[in-house]
């Protein structure tokens, strides 16, 4: 499960269907809206707090006005009924504070004690792992681009009626090419493993060149009066050694 917010009331770009404009245009054949100014934004903002049953392939959300630790665990009691007591669930989620109980108030983890739900918490930085946040993709793309809501309440109408169509069409080829796209997305390099005992870490041709000595460093070693090291091996050349 995850939070896909906060969500403001303003013009999301996308594709839309409009008339080809002739010439100066026609008044009965407009050319394309354009993206309306929104200097001021007093409708305040929206939170989708979401879950993807993987079992099912099924997607449930609710829209809330705040992001609190009370909200979370509303809804996690909502997606407890969905399964069976006796049933062990658990939840992947990230580390935000109101997924997570802290020494003044320790309800999550009572809660989740009490209920037969284990609570996986993916690491600092490592949100991709958590495969709700391909299908926020298909929403952005299903119900949110293009569009330019007056209020939030036609919004989450809108987020409702696809969450109640991407259930009775799990077999949609566009929409599983768009989550399918996300998934694949360039995530980040993890570090490299510390070497094993007696073994070398080698450096990278990156590293090499960042290490090598130029001679500009080489005369603000002398200008400082420590001495060239590497003075005696004549200018430094980047270019790889032959055969």
């Amino acid at each position: 499960m995850d939070e896909f917010g906060p969500r403001n009331l303003q013009p999301h770009p996308g594709r839309q269907w409009a008339s080809t404009a002739v010439g100066t245009g026609d008044p009965e054949r407009p050319r394309r809206r354009r993206r309306r100014a929104t200097y001021l934004r007093p409708h305040g903002i929206r939170h989708l707090l979401a879950c993807y049953d993987l079992a099912a392939d099924r997607l449930h959300g609710h829209i809330r006005v705040r992001k609190t630790r009370t909200g979370f665990l509303a809804f996690c009691r909502y997606l407890r009924t969905l399964h069976p007591a006796g049933v062990r669930i658990a939840i992947v989620l990230d580390s935000l504070s109101p997924h997570r109980s802290t020494k003044t108030d320790r309800r999550v983890g009572e809660w989740a004690a009490a209920n037969n739900v284990e609570l996986a918490y993916v690491p600092f930085y490592g949100s991709w792992l958590n495969r709700i946040e391909a299908q926020f993709t298909a929403l952005r793309y299903f119900a949110l681009d293009g569009t330019d809501h007056p209020s939030h309440r036609e919004r989450g109408s809108m987020i409702r009626r696809y969450i109640a169509w991407r259930n009775r069409h799990v077999t949609d080829s566009t929409r599983r090419k768009i989550v399918r796209r996300a998934e694949t997305i360039k995530r980040r390099r993890l570090p490299d493993p510390a070497p094993a005992a007696g073994l070398r870490r080698c450096a990278a041709p990156s590293e090499r060149r960042r290490r090598s000595r130029t001679p500009c460093t080489r005369r603000r070693r002398a200008r400082a009066g420590r001495p060239a090291a590497d003075a005696a091996a004549g200018p430094t050349s980047h270019r790889r050694p032959g055969p």
